[in-house]
């Protein structure tokens, strides 16, 4: 039986070394524009997010292109220890996770504690009040890195 909770995937993510150069080959490529520009800021001051269950202190960059009904989503570390730099040294750039949308954010991380699936980093959304984010190690068991996102829970 599927799991509920993980139904909806929404976005693509792929970690990159340079900013410009995305911004640049996505436009000669397709012709696109980010839609969204950030910065994600995780700091132990702001005790704002959390890097292999010890306070967050990283950086980085965040493009966002939606393409109908799938986002790609580019993260470009600026600073810090974080997954996107540990995985581009391990890996190189390129796709780096899917993002599931949950209908809560605890349950999902109390799902994937059962089964054994360790919630790698997390914090909150850039993008919106209340959401929050977190990248799984399911590599080992299904072949990627995944993120869930609290965007379908009723927030106040």
């Amino acid at each position: 039986m599927v799991n509920k909770r993980f139904t909806e995937i929404s976005q693509v993510g792929i970690v990159a070394r340079d900013k410009e150069k995305v911004i640049a080959n996505m436009r000669e490529v397709f012709g696109a524009e980010p839609d969204q520009c950030t910065v994600c800021k995780v700091s132990p001051a702001e005790n704002n997010g959390n890097y292999y269950g010890e306070p967050g202190d990283f950086e980085a960059d965040l493009l966002f292109y939606n393409f109908a009904n799938l986002q790609i989503e580019y993260m470009i570390p600026r600073h810090g220890k974080n997954i996107w730099s540990d995985w581009m040294d391990e890996h190189g750039e390129g796709i780096h996770h899917v993002l599931f949308n949950v209908d809560s954010f605890d349950g999902a991380v109390a799902d994937m504690k059962e089964k054994g699936i360790d919630l790698i980093q997390d914090g909150p959304s850039t993008l919106k009040k209340g959401l929050h984010w977190g990248y799984f190690d399911g590599y080992d068991k299904v072949g990627f890195v995944f993120e869930v996102k609290n965007t379908k829970e009723k927030l106040d």
